[in-house]
């Protein structure tokens, strides 16, 4: 009833349960994490309040008013356990320019500090999915990380191999035979 109906479990009604689940999987895997809200969100027709919200890993980072705080590292603030207090959300990507549909200005990015447990519940509001690699990490690293280097450098021999190529065709050799010449005749 919940899991099989979009309009039930997703807060943007456009993926049910198991297409969020596949969603947050691949965005982990191709981002190095996935952050998923579990917000209170009532609609008429749905028998359960708890929605899902996926959030996009680049909207996680520091908010520019608190670079000096060194307990928020790239959008996940800790306490001195290092167990997860808050994340910081922002309120777009942080490469799209929104332009204000009745101004000729851009938005100012904004970021909402969202509690990792609820204050009274203790219930978790943050879920943040990665592959913990080494103690103490906050945030994934994507699957494809390790090889991007080699992937470059591969990309670059195959360019100066074809470029090497191109120029070593562009060389041509013409002979030019003086017909008056007894250069291979037999007389």
């Amino acid at each position: 009833m919940w899991a099989n109906n979009s309009y039930c479990c997703d807060v943007a009604a456009s993926n049910n349960f198991y297409e969020l689940q596949a969603l947050a999987m691949l965005s982990m895997l191709l981002s190095g994490d996935s952050f998923i809200l579990l917000p209170v969100v009532q609609r008429a027709g749905s028998a359960y309040d708890l929605k899902i919200n996926l959030v996009e890993a680049d909207r996680v980072s520091n908010p520019t008013l608190n670079l000096r705080d060194s307990s928020i590292l790239e959008g996940v603030k800790i306490d001195n356990n290092g167990m997860p207090e808050a994340y910081y959300i922002a309120n777009r990507h942080p490469n799209t320019l929104n332009m204000a549909v009745n101004q000729n200005t851009v938005s100012q990015t904004k970021w909402e500090c969202i509690p990792a447990f609820g204050a009274k519940t203790g219930r978790r509001n943050v879920i943040h999915l990665f592959t913990c690699e080494r103690p103490m990490q906050r945030r994934g690293l994507p699957v494809l990380a390790p090889v991007i280097e080699m992937f470059k450098q591969l990309s670059r021999y195959s360019d100066a191999e074809i470029a090497a190529a191109v120029v070593s065709g562009m060389f041509s050799v013409f002979i030019k035979k003086n017909p008056q010449s007894n250069y291979g005749s037999d007389n």
